[in-house]
């Protein structure tokens, strides 16, 4: 959170001041005394709030297996330690040791969701539309119980997903956006789902309470960021419990902070960049991007993934199965990524051998973190092929 800028801090004064009947002048003698920076500040909730290092305990994406895993929340721990955290003590050798992520969370490359580029929508009560769906070559499906289906059409919407979730067998990783946590209709959603085997859970207009009521055991979750209030504690979202990936949901942010599209997409590059590194402090998979809402502009799509890989995304919401095949490739390294990645690993490893840390490659200057970027390449692409 940001500290309090001068703006803020003058609107207080004039509160203090009309309070006490003065009022600002060229005479600062009338000044009320104010408090001491530092007190300011902690009024204003720009002090970092206490972290509390706990544990938690999920569910393994499709069992009812809990799995635990360290994280750390801001504040208090909303939940005590339960037995599966006691196994997670401090001596135990087989506690969970995080690559990365400032929260303590293992990132994992064997969820369903690490390997995921298109997430596809199709209405919930739209058998064909479903159907369709997971027939193409999306890597996952999102049966969508939210705007794409009127409240009318609630229950049968509910009833549909279910069966044809059930019969599926394709290989597309399966979920299902329900309504909005804490409504009544998020609660029929989650009771119509609670016996269906699905990878994970898209969770709109996400914020932090909201993903409180969904509780700490059940399926992985994607959590939609679209809202002010979730953009500015996304860092929370990204730490809550069973939360697994990050998406950027564009419509109704923009319409809230009254943003206008542009065609280079600088508007959102805040939210984008935000998102993206939240996830990564996190310690969760790279986040998925908004959706495009021309399905017949495949130049612009192209244009739009390239712009949100480039800014750290590894994934992009799609809205029509002729939108897959290129978020697909745009999130796939290259052929020629992959090779230009393998002769620097190589490079840089003989000039290890001869003793040199830092050499040129190709006229650029090589040293550990550009070695360390092309083997992520090098794994994302063997990642993607299996």
């Amino acid at each position: 959170m940001l500290c309090a800028g001068p703006n803020v801090v003058n609107a207080r004064y004039v509160v203090r001041a009309a309070e006490h009947g003065t009022t600002r002048s060229s005479d600062h003698s009338e000044r009320p005394k104010s408090k001491p920076l530092g007190e300011e500040a902690s009024m204003s909730s720009c002090e970092p709030a206490p972290v509390l290092l706990g544990r938690r305990s999920v569910h393994r994406v499709g069992t009812r297996d809990p799995v635990c895993v360290r994280t750390r929340f801001p504040g208090r721990l909303p939940f005590p330690v339960s037995d599966c955290d006691n196994r997670l003590n401090e001596d135990s050798p087989t506690r969970a040791r995080p690559q990365a992520g400032g929260n303590g969370r293992p990132v994992t490359t064997t969820s369903p969701l690490a390997n995921i580029r298109s997430l596809l929508f199709a209405p919930g009560d739209d058998r064909h539309k479903l159907e369709n769906a997971l027939a193409s070559d999306a890597d996952g499906l999102i049966a969508d119980l939210e705007d794409a289906v009127a409240e009318d059409r609630k229950g049968s919407a509910r009833q549909l997903v279910v069966e044809v979730l059930q019969a599926a067998t394709g290989p597309s990783v399966r979920m299902v956006r329900i309504n909005q946590p804490g409504s009544e209709l998020a609660a029929a959603d989650l009771v119509a789902l609670a016996d269906l085997a699905l990878e994970a859970i898209v969770v709109p207009k996400a914020t932090p309470e909201g993903l409180a009521t969904l509780g700490r055991h059940g399926p992985a979750i994607v959590a939609i960021v679209e809202t002010a209030a979730g953009l500015a504690r996304v860092g929370e979202i990204a730490a809550a419990p069973r939360v697994a990936a990050l998406a950027l949901g564009a419509i109704d942010l923009s319409v809230e902070l009254g943003l206008e599209p542009r065609g280079d997409g600088q508007e959102l590059l805040y939210a984008r960049s935000l998102i993206v590194l939240e996830s990564a402090v996190a310690g969760l998979r790279s986040p998925f991007d908004i959706v495009h809402l021309d399905t017949a502009d495949e130049e612009s799509l192209e244009s739009e993934a390239c712009l949100a890989r480039s800014l750290g995304f590894r994934g992009k919401l799609c809205i029509h199965p002729a939108q897959v095949a290129i978020v697909n490739r745009v999130f796939t390294p290259s052929e020629k990524e992959v090779e230009r990645a393998s002769q620097l690993v190589r490079a840089y490893e003989k000039s290890v051998r001869n003793g040199v840390g830092t050499f040129a490659f190709n006229g650029e200057m090589v040293d550990r973190p550009v070695v360390e970027r092309a083997r992520r390449v090098l794994t994302e692409a063997e990642r993607l092929k299996k």
